[in-house]
């Protein structure tokens, strides 16, 4: 049975209000609170009442047991946000998360021992350079979205992510008009950075298999052997020389010789095949759409404790 492999997909938002927005609709879409985790360096996040105080080490301990006090304070619901809790990130400071990426960080005292943030993100699969642009973005007050997904329900999750599916997830406010009771009223007006990271994607390869394959050969081979051949002749005539000596027993022997092919392989090195990987650098452009609000701001006499029949939206 061929299983789906997860994928790690994560984007950066300026604000915790538009953060949240997305893993509500993340949810809505049916993943998992388990497969989301969310984090966020807003300033004034961490130190809302009701937020463990005190030694920041034991808030990153004891994240699990103060995260339905300051979920509850924040307004966090149901889902993923309920689980909201206050822990302090060596080299980024204080930050409220929740979810699965939490437990890397307060597991094991792996927070301080594992390169902190960075090393909890790249050991969820984010690359390096990508870790350590969410670690700064983190710090600098904005807020991670990190989510798990099956392979199928990438294209749906990156799509929400990157607010491309239909829906605003962008902060918006009520169409009523607030009226000022003795008090400063404040409204933040919002931009967005476009935050570039980069990942390692495979574009191929070469693979090199050898095997061995037997080719019949022949040779010819010139050799040489002897023979001993005995040959007799009829003679008839009177002995010379020394009679005693040609009766003596004696014995001569002839030898045969002959050769025969012997066989050696030797091995030599014919050809040299190398693997050598060629490194080039390019400069991709990356588009994207970036948003900020824009403030109007109209002056009138209409009665300050009767909104008009038409408020205009800001």
């Amino acid at each position: 049975m061929q299983t789906s492999t997860m994928q790690t997909l994560s984007q950066m938002y300026p604000t915790y209000a538009e953060a949240t927005r997305v893993v509500n609709a993340l949810e809505a879409a049916g993943i998992s609170s388990n497969d989301i985790t969310l984090i966020s360096g807003e300033k004034g996040m961490s130190t809302t009442t009701g937020a463990t105080s005190g030694d920041p080490g034991q808030g990153a301990e004891t994240g699990a047991g103060t995260g339905a006090t300051v979920g509850t304070v924040l307004g966090g619901g149901a889902g993923l946000l309920a689980g909201l809790g206050s822990l302090a990130i060596p080299g980024v400071g204080p930050i409220v998360a929740a979810g699965w990426l939490v437990a890397t960080l307060t597991g094991a005292g792996i927070g301080a021992a594992a390169g902190g943030l960075v090393g909890a993100l790249t050991g969820a699969g984010v690359s390096e350079a990508d870790a350590r642009t969410y670690a700064e973005g983190i710090g600098k007050g904005g807020t991670l979205v990190s989510v798990r997904v099956q392979e199928a329900q990438a294209g749906r999750a990156e799509a929400i992510l990157r607010g491309q599916d239909g829906a605003d997830y962008a902060a918006t406010s009520t169409s009523g008009t607030a009226q000022l009771a003795g008090q400063d009223e404040t409204l933040k007006v919002v931009r967005e950075d476009l935050v570039v990271g980069k990942r390692q994607v495979e574009q191929g390869g070469v693979r090199i298999t050898s095997h061995v394959v037997e080719t019949p050969v022949e040779e010819q081979v010139r050799l040489h052997d002897e023979q001993v051949r005995i040959e007799r002749h009829p003679v008839d005539q009177p002995l010379t020389g020394d009679a005693a000596a040609a009766f003596q027993e004696r014995v001569i022997e002839a030898r045969a010789t002959g050769e025969e092919a012997v066989v050696t392989k030797e091995a030599r090195v014919v050809e040299e095949i190398v693997l050598r990987k060629q490194a080039t650098d390019r400069v991709e452009t990356v588009r994207d759409t970036v948003r900020e609000t824009k403030v109007e701001v109209e002056e009138g006499t209409a009665d300050a404790t009767t909104p008009p029949a038409n408020p205009p939206r800001r």
